[in-house]
């Protein structure tokens, strides 16, 4: 289940760095897109969280000559809240962590602040430098972790 909830953040981070066509020059694709998606939480923690995503995205996917893809960016400003769905306690966080992708738009190192699982299955608030697995799944840090589950208890 948590690399279900990690897979659907990257998803939606990522739907767009796959190029629609070659682009018959070198520069870079840029697109700009809104964020506001809601996340249920089941039993990542000793009680069940709803998360809110808003924001703004910009995704640059890098190209060569002929157009294919060489990797990608992407950063924005982006705010997720929390919410325990027993109590209704809230907490809103920035996570505007930029992502970098390689060719073929797999995730391979994120910096700046995170809200996603380290490979312990701990789920954390994470600021700093991140070698990243796939979906999104801190592997190295270099940083401050801290338990959503213990900022939200």
């Amino acid at each position: 289940m948590r690399k279900t909830i990690a897979a659907i953040a990257v998803a939606l981070a990522t739907a767009t760095l796959v190029p629609s066509g070659s682009a018959g020059a070198a520069p870079p694709k840029q697109d700009r897109f809104p964020v506001d998606v809601v996340i249920p939480f089941p039993g990542v923690c000793s009680f069940d969280m709803t998360a809110h995503v808003v924001g703004k995205n910009h995704l640059i996917t890098f190209v060569d000559a002929d157009g294919n893809p060489t990797g990608g960016f992407l950063g924005g400003q982006l705010f997720v809240t929390f919410t325990r769905d027993d109590t209704g306690a809230a907490q809103t966080f920035t996570i505007s962590g930029p992502s970098f992708f390689d060719e073929n738009g797999t995730l391979v190192h994120g910096t700046g602040r995170w809200a996603t699982f380290t490979a312990d299955g701990s789920f954390v608030i994470a600021s700093g430098n991140f070698v990243m697995d796939a979906i999104g799944t801190i592997l190295e840090a270099k940083g401050n972790l801290r338990d959503v589950c213990e900022l939200m208890a």
